[in-house]
């Protein structure tokens, strides 16, 4: 199963457009919070918000999440040994106020079970890659080099 989550705050119909029309070819349970009321999404399982019970429940429950880059969400992966799709939201778009996500993206970007993606095609790739096991098979587990890493992620972000 994969679990996606737009965060609460805003909606990412950039984003659930993409993951909706790959899921119509799919047989793989997509389930995801969407921040919005949107009955489009028709190849997915979709809920506008997930109290807490709920959420916990699918996203132990997935095998893959995919997520806009929120540190919650990151973290929240990491600590469950679980790979992450990070979507970050543009700017440019009007998806955000800035492009803060870009940049926490680009932090994590090269770190085992983590995927940054902002195509389509980049997404598929990422997906297909996850399942084949191709790409970044150890996920960080130890929850001290989680805080370490975190921490130098953001000094060094301060720091630019």
């Amino acid at each position: 199963m994969i679990f996606v989550s737009v965060g609460t705050q805003l909606p990412f119909p950039r984003m659930m457009k993409i993951i909706n029309e790959w899921a119509g070819n799919q047989t793989e349970v997509v389930v995801a919070q969407t921040a919005e009321v949107y009955s489009e999404y028709l190849n997915l399982e979709s809920y506008s918000f997930l109290d807490a019970m709920d959420f916990t429940k699918y996203y132990e429950a997935a095998d893959v999440i995919v997520s806009h880059a929120g540190m919650g969400n990151i973290i929240n992966a990491l600590q469950a040994n679980k790979p992450i799709i990070i979507f970050p939201r543009d700017a440019a778009l009007k998806e955000h106020r800035n492009d803060h996500q870009k940049s926490t993206a680009r932090k994590f970007a090269n770190k085992d079970g983590i995927y940054v993606v902002e195509t389509r095609s980049e997404f598929v790739t990422a997906i297909e890659n996850i399942k084949k096991g191709v790409l970044q098979k150890d996920i960080l587990t130890a929850p001290k080099e989680l805080e370490s890493y975190i921490i130098k992620a953001i000094d060094d972000w301060s720091n630019k």
